[in-house]
């Protein structure tokens, strides 16, 4: 999905939820299929989802143009809060005219959500056939014009003309959703979980300028402090490892002057959504050019 997604010119976001590397790195080695690490458009979640997801960043709510779910019925009927199970906390990360796509038989539960529902029926080599479920609020599948994105297809030609985008069409519906649909909303702060959850964030940080001794946990309290989180004890330095802890969590640095390097863990169960924000003020504050 991700190798398909990085096709289109004008993407500014791929966000990937995975349960951890493995998924990732077995990819890689038998499929050949890059995680893509380095590319500033990527980012990969890792864990367990019906608590990633409560720990996104508010600004990602309802800002996706498009929403991609391969997991199991079991899976998608987790709870994520009391009132929502994951595939509703999905749905609720598209924007008004985004669209959510769903491998599998899943027309039911896509037209409860939604206005418009779409099934398309193919070919596919291995498998033999696979199914898809498209499903939008404001996006009519069926009349809604097309469009040709540039992006080179191997298994089907393009999709986007008159004579062909009907091709593949299983089933289509248009109905009002249910009521309840409305109901779901975004909490603004994440409802209370039975299980404490936490992210953490591993920064390399390459070419710092700062000397790189005990004074390590002098940069990691005024950061810290600086983005208003709370001490609980003192800075603690051994063998080049420097650890502070907070309330919130704890940020840990490792250090290797020789080749002028820092390996930072930000680990946070409160405050989670600043974890970006850290990021960059460690990384400005040890003045690294290469992260």
């Amino acid at each position: 999905l991700l190798h398909e997604a990085l096709k289109y010119p004008n993407l500014e976001l791929v966000l990937g939820l995975e349960l951890d590397q493995t998924v990732t790195r077995k990819c890689f080695k038998h499929f050949k299929t890059r995680p893509h690490f380095d590319d500033e458009r990527v980012e990969w979640w890792f864990g367990d989802a019906t608590k990633s997801l409560l720990l996104l960043p508010q600004e990602y709510w309802g800002s996706f143009d498009l929403v991609l779910v391969d997991l199991s019925e079991t899976v998608t009927s987790f709870s994520v809060t009391k009132e929502l199970d994951v595939f509703d906390a999905l749905s609720l990360l598209m924007k008004p005219e985004g669209v959510l796509v769903k491998n599998e038989h899943y027309m039911e539960k896509m037209s409860s959500l939604f206005d418009y529902s779409l099934e398309l029926f193919y070919d596919s080599p291995v498998i033999c056939s696979q199914v898809l479920i498209f499903g939008s609020n404001n996006v009519d599948f069926f009349h809604d014009p097309v469009y040709d994105h540039g992006v080179d297809t191997f298994l089907y030609g393009n999709m986007h003309d008159p004579e062909t985008r009907y091709d593949l069409m299983h089933a289509y519906r248009k109905n009002l959703a249910p009521k309840e649909k409305c109901d779901l909303k975004i909490p603004e702060e994440p409802t209370q979980q039975d299980t404490a959850a936490g992210i953490l964030e591993i920064v390399n940080a390459e070419n710092v300028t700062i000397a790189l001794d005990e004074s390590i946990t002098n940069v990691l309290k005024d950061v810290a402090e600086k983005n208003g989180f709370t001490l609980i004890a003192e800075p603690v330095f051994h063998e080049d490892v420097a650890i502070i802890m907070m309330k919130e969590g704890y940020f840990a640095a490792s250090i290797y002057a020789d080749d002028m390097y820092i390996a930072f863990d930000i680990n946070l169960w409160g405050n989670t959504y600043k974890i970006d924000s850290i990021k960059s003020a460690l990384v400005k504050a040890v003045g690294s050019s290469v992260v």
